[in-house]
């Protein structure tokens, strides 16, 4: 009893661990050149589903399953349709993708299987794949469990999340003081500017524009000291001009209060900058990498980007 609980339990666990395998649809094995002989095409079309069965995490329905599932007139119709109109049937069988493949023979009569994996949802090609075999049953087996291993291999491989080889976080671009840290190296300013030329464009649109607000607040400030300046001795010492001073006075303190708000968002776009980097363009930048290596005319050096 206490064996039984402890399978049971170990079953449960495997199954929330894994989740619900993903169901693929083979289609039937199209022989564009009739080279292969009936009884070919039915031994590659169960190792191909009998290969795919047998990947974990992945259940196969080949042409018989889908038959019944769908209906023989209704499967034969769309059978030569498009892409799109052969996911929309792998949707009403239930399937997560569409396996197709395309079978032909060398010149030495060794059978050639190119196989590609459509995404029912996105009715796209996910990954493509092919492989040359023998025309036993063995040679067909041992190559379509080759080929179903080599294709969901790349699936996976495709989907990885992106990281370090080193398995680090990448680094983040930050502001210390006046200056920009980025992978260990200090800019100052201007140095920043031609960072973001190089790695990142819509960063360096932001860092830009908040240098134009700042050039701008500084052409306004000076304008508003001078509007002050003058316009103030014109009301203390005339009369006359008093309204000339005073709406000189006027002008300086909204051209003030102006560059008090180009510089705020000058600064603050030149802040935003530093966000933008970090949230689109990092992953994108790679160090240049320098190689020294030999060939028949002697040493030679390449760049990686």
């Amino acid at each position: 009893m206490k064996k039984f609980f402890f399978l049971t339990c170990l079953m449960m666990t495997a199954l929330f661990a894994f989740g619900e395998a993903k169901k693929v649809a083979i289609l039937e094995i199209q022989d564009n050149e009739h080279v292969l002989e009936h009884g070919q095409k039915i031994m590659l079309q169960s190792s191909l589903a009998k290969a795919v069965a047998k990947t974990p995490g992945y259940e196969a329905f080949d042409r018989t399953s889908m038959d019944e599932l769908m209906g023989e007139q209704l499967f034969q119709q769309s059978a030569f349709a498009d892409q799109s109109k052969i996911c929309e049937m792998g949707k009403l069988a239930g399937a997560s993708y569409i396996l197709v493949s395309e079978a032909t023979k060398t010149p030495d009569r060794k059978i050639v299987v190119a196989v590609k994996l459509l995404n029912v949802e996105t009715a796209k090609v996910e990954i493509s794949d092919n492989a040359v075999m023998g025309t036993s049953s063995e040679e067909m087996q041992q190559g379509c469990n080759q080929l179903a291993s080599t294709l969901f291999d790349k699936r996976k491989s495709l989907f990885k999340k992106d990281e370090p080889a080193s398995g680090k976080k990448k680094e983040l671009l930050t502001r210390v003081g006046s200056q920009y840290v980025y992978d260990g190296s200090k800019m100052k300013a201007k140095e920043y500017e031609q960072f973001l030329v190089r790695h990142c464009t819509p960063a360096y649109k932001q860092f830009h524009n908040g240098k134009i607000m700042i050039y701008s607040g500084y052409a306004t400030l000076a304008l508003g000291v001078v509007g002050v300046g003058i316009g103030a001795p014109i009301m203390a010492k005339s009369t006359k001009a008093y309204t000339a001073g005073a709406a000189m006075v006027a002008i300086g303190a909204v051209s003030l209060a102006g560059s008090a708000t180009l510089f705020t968002f000058g600064i603050i776009n030149q802040r935003k900058s530093i966000n933008t980097f970090n949230t689109q363009c990092i992953s994108q930048r790679t160090p240049v990498q320098f190689d020294l290596t030999a060939g028949a005319n002697g040493l030679g050096i390449a760049m990686k980007f």
